[in-house]
């Protein structure tokens, strides 16, 4: 009696081990699926905002292909394509990228291009782009580098996410402590924002207006923010 109570024991001993074992086993495996899908997720993040920018540079090369020029209040001088921007503060980027809008360029999808997910902003597109509805205050994230040359600027930046509007800094939130920046050229760099939402390139501040890239050309055009009332 002894004898069989004793192996019962340890027979249970040896299942409740091998279950232990077989449970920690799937653990792991779950564990390695989520951080697996964690650096997945981090990859796709990564990704959208580089996608997004490179079609937004399609659709500016192809208004400069056709204006002579990057978007400026300039070249709405020289033409009538522009109507329906004039509710926007044209210092802003919203003007700018407005303007792709009003001429035809680009739809009401490019709104949602044009506000990718920034908190400071409270940014959403609402795809209206009747008159004094284009990319209205709150419907932009993106900053643009006003007055540049698609044959001379090649180097230069572009448009900027995500720049906390006003300031010469990245948001350290808003895209996962990465700033993008697209240049004129067509290529994204991905920058690491540091806490305080500065990024440094070659030991200096990217805002550094002695940093070869600028060329003595920066001349940011903020998003609109959207009135809280």
């Amino acid at each position: 009696m002894g004898t069989s109570s004793s192996a019962h024991a340890q027979t249970r001993a040896e299942m409740e081990k091998a279950v232990t074992k077989a449970i920690e086993e799937r653990t792991k495996e779950h564990l390695k699926d989520i951080e697996a899908m964690m650096e997945k997720k981090k990859v796709l993040e990564r990704g959208e905002p580089i996608a997004v920018l490179k079609a937004i540079h399609q659709t500016l090369m192809d208004f400069d292909s056709d204006y002579g020029s990057l978007p400026s209040e300039k070249v709405t001088e020289v033409s009538d394509d522009f109507q329906g921007v004039e509710h926007l503060d044209k210092e802003s980027s919203n003007y700018h990228f407005g303007l792709l809008i009003a001429c035809g360029h680009a739809d009401a999808k490019f709104e949602t291009l044009a506000s990718l997910p920034f908190a400071a902003i409270k940014v959403k597109a609402d795809l209206l782009v009747t008159e004094g509805k284009i990319l209205e205050a709150g419907e932009c994230s993106l900053t643009y580098n006003r007055g540049l040359d698609t044959g001379r600027d090649r180097t230069s930046p572009l448009v900027l996410y995500p720049i906390v509007p006003g300031k010469k800094s990245f948001d350290a939130t808003a895209a996962g402590g990465k700033a993008y920046v697209l240049f004129v050229d067509g290529s994204v760099k991905v920058y690491d924002v540091a806490a305080d939402g500065s990024v440094m390139v070659e030991g200096k501040s990217f805002f550094d207006p002695t940093q070869p890239y600028w060329g003595g050309k920066m001349n940011l055009c903020y998003p609109l923010l959207k009135d809280p009332s």
